[in-house]
């Protein structure tokens, strides 16, 4: 008698719970989205920081998506991180034939910048085209002078954010690849993981995305961040509790049969 009874109100027994459940995560999730979406929206319009707050570490979500100035140089001498592929975003009516782009599909580079106060952070250049990801192609704009950079500071992918602990062997959330060049070994990563990208380039773990006017002649195209999150969590939310009405419907129309 119990096996029938679960046979014939399984629906109900599994369904009801599994998709109120799943549309209360997604309820969740949107008002965490919203949250990333006004950060992302009102903190660029502050004040630039002058220098890497004091309390950077033991508060830095509340430093994303800051800008900042700083005054240093770039380790030429170290290896590169890239995140890759990546689509280039071009400035308003840009003319690519005055730009070092020969294809819209490549790579962010992320090198070692050193400030005046000897911060040693990664400081992600901008794009190259996949033809160009070897530094010998870009050469042009490897300056070891001192100067002063803007950008704005990013903490991990979301996709890192929302799953927490990073599950491959090598401690990162999706694939990294090793490229030995001529001139420089380049760590290739598909996602932004500020975590691993520092070990691997003996640097704090502070990530800015340079602003275009910080870009140099001949190299990566700063300029490339994109503050654009969708949040379709309310559709989905919607989707899974109507789920949960009809399998509600469809148990109770049951039992009264």
């Amino acid at each position: 008698m119990g096996l029938k009874l679960l046979f014939k109100y399984w629906p109900g027994i599994f369904g009801i719970p599994l998709t109120a459940k799943l549309g209360h995560w997604q309820f969740s999730r949107r008002d965490w989205k919203e949250a990333i979406i006004k950060r992302s929206q009102e903190r660029p319009l502050l004040e630039p920081l002058a220098k890497i707050p004091d309390d950077f570490v033991e508060k830095r979500e509340d430093y994303e998506f800051r800008r900042i100035r700083l005054f240093g140089k770039y380790d030429n001498s170290s290896s590169e991180c890239i995140v890759h592929p990546r689509t280039f975003i071009p400035a308003k009516n840009e003319d690519f034939s005055k730009i070092n782009v020969t294809m819209r599909t490549g790579a962010h580079v992320i090198l070692p910048f050193v400030t005046e106060d000897n911060r040693r952070i990664l400081v992600n250049r901008g794009f190259v085209s996949l033809d160009r990801v070897e530094r010998s192609f870009r050469m042009k704009g490897q300056s070891d002078e001192e100067h002063e950079i803007s950008g704005i500071i990013r903490l991990d992918d979301d996709v890192i954010k929302l799953h927490g602990a990073k599950p491959n062997d090598d401690g990162t959330y999706k694939g990294k690849t090793i490229h030995q060049f001529d001139l420089t070994l380049i760590v290739d990563y598909l996602v932004r993981d500020v975590t691993n990208m520092s070990k691997d380039l003996e640097t704090e773990e502070i990530f800015i995305d340079l602003d275009r006017e910080s870009t140099l002649a001949g190299g990566p195209i700063g300029g490339q961040t994109k503050l654009a999150f969708s949040n379709n969590h309310l559709i989905y939310c919607i989707q899974w509790w109507s789920l949960t009405a009809i399998i509600t419907f469809y148990t109770i129309r049951t039992a009264l049969k």
